[in-house]
């Protein structure tokens, strides 16, 4: 998924989560479950999936802080192709 594809993903589901008369949590529950079940059954697995998650929250909340934080990397920091591909 390229950068400007994951940004209209992001617009749509945001419209999305903002029309639904849903209470805010519920949203927020619905989101992660379905983040970590579809990331959990693709390549990436669950365990890079809450790495993932993990590098959006920090990111998140050093721009709510106010400090230089950017998720232009992001994708490409957790490409698959830059997964670990070493068998245990």
């Amino acid at each position: 998924m390229s950068e400007q594809k994951a940004q209209e993903f992001y617009l749509e589901s945001s419209e999305m989560f903002d029309d639904n008369k849903c209470l805010e949590h519920e949203k927020i529950i619905a989101l992660i479950r379905v983040a970590l079940e579809k990331g959990g059954q693709g390549e990436m697995g669950v365990f890079k999936v809450c790495d993932v998650l993990a590098k959006v929250r920090s990111t998140t909340l050093k721009m709510i802080a106010g400090k230089k934080a950017s998720f232009d990397t992001i994708l490409e920091d957790f490409a698959p192709e830059k997964s670990n591909k070493t068998l245990h």
